[in-house]
């Protein structure tokens, strides 16, 4: 089982280290936001893994020839604002710029 720390680094900021030993500035305090919050995180790690129902994002990307996607999700209005829909916005392909023609890939919580 592959294991992920947290340790306080004092306000509402902490040091999270991956299993491979890279470690993340978190700040939980969006007033001051020095650094990504937990649930901006989750939405940049879901952009790369996506939901488990399409194809590797790099793949998907290629295929459309595009460089990137943006990542759109919205959050319940109370505690715990835990994420109630996400969507992966990718650019037209090339030969349709201009055209309209984004591709989206959703989930939504039920």
């Amino acid at each position: 089982m592959q294991t992920a720390t947290v340790k306080w680094a004092g306000e509402e900021k902490f040091v999270a280290t991956s299993p491979s030993g890279h470690a993340i500035n978190m700040d939980s305090d969006r007033h001051s936001n020095t650094a990504p919050g937990p649930m901006e995180l989750l939405l940049m790690a879901w952009g790369l893994h996506g939901d488990g129902h399409r194809e590797h994002p790099r793949e998907e990307a290629a295929k459309a020839g595009v460089a990137g996607s943006d990542l759109l999700g919205e959050r319940a209005a109370e505690p715990p604002t835990v994420w109630t829909k996400l969507e992966i916005v990718l650019p037209p392909p090339r030969a349709a710029r201009g055209q309209g023609g984004e591709a989206r890939h959703s989930a939504q919580r039920g």
